[in-house]
């Protein structure tokens, strides 16, 4: 994005955005909605009213206003930026706590009526209100029925016959389609991250066959050989669409053994961490002499230095209460499946590394979207995302699930 500085502000002391710390506390998340609508505002007015910054004595710098321009500033221009500030004077941060209250007018007391009349004459008023982040009790929520219907047609999921139909720009959609041909299709660096988990080459070993659920079904039992160099296209394809980091959940299993090490070795210069799915109920195994799996691996490789395990794209902070706690072992019980596809995993797995190594507005990729799971979660943390579904059934089932959830206002059917 590209943010053009009113040339009314001038002569004002600019200051690096990744200086900036927020005064205000537990502020709502955007929508992605809203999100996209602030990033239009600020694209097509440029930055027109100046910060409010207050100074602590060790030089830190707070904001007492504008946050939501400035999340939408920092996700869009990583690197930063410039912007011009007033300087407010305060003796403490409780002092600067109550100079919030003078800038947003509230010693004075708000009416809805006086607040209607006020807004009126405002167009894009859920923007005018993100940005100001405090008049949100006031609005009334207007159901427009054609914006309704633009929104579902924006999320609902493509259907796609061939290669030359696969539109590889559009947001928000689930592809069937196999996952190497549309990734052909795909440009470098075309998406922030990746979360995925491909077929494990269970062959005779699935539970999970078309006349027992009615779910599509594919020839699951690929030679060694075949199944290495499958896997060894996919990451390199994910890899060189991915801007920052892959998340590639997988398991070792009687037809894939030594994957994990092949992964590892051949991999080694990109991978920069490997997180552990510890399960709390590790499915039974068929032999009665053969120990539980009770354990996966998550690959993160990544274009983020990955010669060190430190992340600079990331969402968490080990030292910011309500962002810390993020360790690369998982304890979390195995899903139930959904919709009769017994090979899904919970929405706790794409919520983590969603949450916590992406930014909002990033577009998230899911190569191998079964039942959908990565596109709801994407959905609830304010990102976009792709995914590709070779199954027709298992790709309409995820239609289904993503465009059930928004019809239900965000409820999980």
């Amino acid at each position: 994005m590209r943010l053009n500085i009113s040339p009314t502000l001038e002569g004002l002391p600019t200051i690096h955005t990744n200086e900036l710390n927020d005064l205000q506390g537990n502020l709502k998340d955007l929508t992605v909605g809203n999100y996209k609508r602030l990033k239009a505002s600020l694209s097509d007015n440029g930055f027109i009213v100046p910060l409010f910054v207050w100074f602590d004595r060790d030089g830190s710098a707070y904001t007492l206003d504008g946050n939501q321009r400035l999340r939408v500033i920092k996700t869009e221009i990583p690197d930063g930026i410039n912007l011009p500030y007033v300087e407010v004077s305060a003796e403490n941060k409780q002092d600067a706590k109550k100079k919030i209250l003078l800038i947003s007018s509230q010693y004075g007391q708000v009416t809805k009526d006086g607040f209607d009349e006020f807004s009126v004459d405002i167009d894009d008023i859920e923007v005018f209100i993100d940005e100001l982040t405090t008049f949100a009790q006031w609005v009334d929520p207007v159901i427009n029925e054609d914006e309704k219907k633009r929104a579902i047609d924006e999320i609902e999921p493509a259907k796609v016959d061939s290669i030359e139909d696969f539109d590889p720009s559009r947001k928000n959609q689930i592809v069937c389609i196999d996952c190497l041909l549309a990734l052909s299709k795909m440009k470098d660096n075309s998406v922030d991250i990746v979360v995925t988990s491909p077929p494990y080459n269970l062959g005779g070993n699935r539970h999970n066959s078309a006349d027992k659920t009615g779910i599509d079904t594919y020839e699951d039992s690929m030679s060694l050989e075949t199944y290495f160099g499958f896997i060894d296209k996919v990451i390199r394809e994910l890899m060189r669409v991915s801007t920052y980091h892959v998340f590639f959940n997988i398991q070792e299993a009687a037809n894939s053994k030594g994957i994990i090490k092949y992964i590892q070795d051949t991999f080694a210069a990109q991978l920069k961490d490997t997180f552990i799915w510890a399960k709390t109920n590790p499915s039974p195994p068929l032999q009665e002499h053969l120990p539980a799996m009770g354990f996966e691996y998550i690959f993160c490789f990544s274009k983020d230095s990955p010669d060190t395990r430190v992340f600079s794209y990331c969402d968490f902070n080990q030292r910011e209460k309500g962002k810390s706690g993020v360790s690369n072992t998982l304890i979390y019980p195995v899903a139930k499946g959904f919709g009769g596809h017994g090979y899904t995993f919970d929405q706790w797995l794409p919520d983590f590394f969603i949450k916590n190594f992406s930014k909002p507005g990033a577009l998230v990729l899911d190569s191998f979207m079964g039942t959908g799971t990565t596109a709801i979660s994407c959905i609830e943390n304010n990102r976009y995302y792709i995914g590709f579904e070779k199954l027709p059934n298992v790709a309409a089932l995820a239609q289904k699930r993503v465009l059930d959830y928004i019809e239900n206002g965000g409820e999980h059917s």
